[in-house]
């Protein structure tokens, strides 16, 4: 059944009791456990570790026990006392059974006690007086109530879904400070921020330069799909992981199979009964869905071990669907348009929040596959490929950092998708948008003869790139402390992937892109770029060329020249 609003009141003593004991405060499960048996015990065992464990009860009665039968896993519930909206919270299971809640909350003056039990998600608290909804809700409570269908009707044909009028009326109209009534970040806040996620990485005893966390964190915020590529064992599956940890966000792992060839693995399928068995990406997108105040982050392990166009072809498409503005976040369209059995309707509305993004770590060897255009255009690119192996980073635990720095959701929104979306922009912004779009026009013209010019698509991801990175500027730096240029890192990310092959436009293509790199004006035969190369090979093949124009762009395309030069074929990938 599609999902409902249920409404608990909270007004007399018995009541006000219960609410300090399991809303407001988590349940102890070594506490409860033994009332439950193996099965249910292991289903309240994973609520707990993935959301703590909240309930509320009501006493058998007619009009109880007719609400309790229709409340399902995945609907929405709201607390009322004193005519206000106090609590609101997601149903994560219901049992019935009398000796928990005796244990939980006694009995009352009947000796009854509340066995018609739900354990919620934990409950998020808003202040809305219940006269401001009463065009969508009730008028007023009493006791345990559902909303009619004709109501929830109402809201899904001006929102389109409950999820949509939670998060605009509840959450935003509403004015709670929770969800969104909050200054965004200022610089120094977001520096500092930042800062706290490098020094707690660093205190993990993991080894990354500053600005590749930088990159990442920028990345992410400016779109929800990254690859991380580079040699084995550089921490391309532990860096989104530390992010999430360090930000009190929430990551799953999921490895890839060679054997994957359609999404039935990532999104589901139905089996011959016509059940919908889930994918392992859908049930994360539902977590992320059910717990909209924490960042998600879906790993996708040894990404290109299968074709990704093939396996993640319509999550590609819904990535590029999204919309929504700066405050809510960015959402995409359900991720399956198919009709559902009745059990299994929740997963027709799943969809890529807000508070999802999508990680990919990829090996460029024998086992794995290429990229195509299709999957490059979608994604920010980031190589880990620089190693110190003569630095040893110590686990240690300074009391600065010891604590995880909570972001709220918002801070992992983007400012706008588009280009023609952004407002407000100051003249350091303005500024970056003309550097970025002239350099942009430039690569364009030397990127003809191969005909891999970039579209619209690209030049809005590298401008927001730009802006999103602006506002941490100070922190693009390397481990000596030398700056890092934001748009050196976003061209390298989003130009040079596109470029493989061996024939003599991507010859000139190479050529053209080194010389305009080093020093803004394009080179057009091998002794052009000798003497850089020669000087390159010099140094050891440094990742950054000191004195050129982008100094990380122009030494890869130093490794890609040589490449082409010693084998006849090239490509970014090491």
């Amino acid at each position: 059944m599609p999902e409902q609003i249920f409404i608990f009141t909270a007004g007399n003593v018995e009541a006000k009791k219960h609410l300090e004991e399991t809303i407001k405060k988590r349940i102890n499960f070594e506490m409860i456990k033994e009332f439950f048996d193996q099965n249910e015990q292991e289903t309240l065992e994973r609520i707990n570790k993935e959301h703590g464990l909240y309930a509320w009860g009501a006493i058998p009665g007619k009009n109880n026990e007719k609400l309790w039968k229709e409340l399902k896993q995945g609907d929405y519930v709201f607390c009322v006392y004193k005519n206000t909206y106090h609590y609101f919270a997601k149903v994560l299971q219901k049992f019935r059974n009398k000796e928990c809640a005796k244990a939980l909350w006694g009995i009352d003056n009947n000796g009854q006690t509340w066995e018609l039990m739900y354990f919620l998600s934990k409950p998020e608290k808003i202040e809305i007086p219940v006269p401001k909804l009463s065009n969508y809700l009730n008028i007023g409570y009493m006791g345990f109530t559902k909303i009619s269908q004709d109501k929830i009707n109402k809201i899904k044909k001006e929102y389109g879904n409950l999820s949509n009028f939670i998060n605009d009326v509840i959450f935003v109209k509403g004015g709670n400070k929770n969800k969104l009534d909050r200054k965004d970040m200022d610089r120094k806040d977001m520096d500092r921020a930042i800062e706290r996620v490098i020094s707690f990485i660093e205190n993990k005893g993991f080894i990354y330069e500053p600005w590749q966390i930088c990159q990442y964190i920028t990345a992410v915020r400016t779109k929800p799909f990254v690859i991380l590529a580079g040699i084995t064992g550089t921490g391309k599956s532990k860096l989104p992981a530390l992010v999430a940890e360090a930000t009190k966000g929430e990551s799953r792992l999921i490895p890839v199979r060679p054997d994957w060839t359609d999404s039935s693995d990532v999104l589901g399928y139905f089996d011959l009964q016509g059940n919908f068995q889930p994918g392992s990406v859908m049930q994360i997108a539902r977590e992320a869905m059910n717990d909209q105040r924490r960042f998600w982050t879906c790993i996708i392990d040894e990404m290109n071990l299968a074709r990704v166009e093939h396996y993640f072809a319509e999550i590609l498409s819904r990535i590029e669907d999204r919309y929504g503005d700066q405050i809510s976040g960015y959402k995409s369209k359900p991720l399956l348009s198919c009709s559902f059995k009745e059990k299994n309707v929740e997963w027709e509305n799943i969809i890529l929040p807000p508070n999802l993004c999508i990680v990919g770590t990829v090996n460029m060897d024998e086992s794995a596959h290429g990229f195509s255009r299709k999957v490059l255009d979608r994604a920010f690119t980031i190589e880990l490929s620089e190693v110190y192996l003569d630095v040893i980073q110590q686990t240690q635990i300074r009391e600065e950092v010891k604590e995880e720095q909570e972001w709220t959701v918002e801070n992992w929104y983007p400012r706008a998708i588009r280009l023609s979306e952004l407002k407000n922009l100051n003249e350091e912004e303005k500024e970056e948008i003309n550097r970025a779009i002239e350099a942009l026009k430039n690569i364009n013209e030397l990127l003809i003869p191969a005909q891999l010019q970039i579209g619209y698509r690209t030049r809005d991801e590298v401008v927001l790139f730009l802006i999103h990175a602006s506002e941490i500027k100070n922190l693009f730096k390397d481990r000596k402390g030398d700056d890092v240029d934001p748009l050196d890192l976003v061209l390298q990310m989003k130009i040079l992937p596109r470029i493989v092959g061996g024939t003599s436009a991507i010859r000139r293509v190479v050529l053209g892109l080194l010389g305009w790199a080093i020093a803004g004006k394009s080179y057009s035969t091998d002794e052009d770029a000798r003497p850089i190369i020669d000087d390159w090979e010099k140094e050891r093949r440094p990742m950054a060329i000191k004195d050129a124009k982008y100094p990380r762009f122009a030494a890869r395309l130093c490794l890609m020249w040589e490449r082409l030069m010693a084998e006849g074929y090239t490509s970014y990938w090491l």
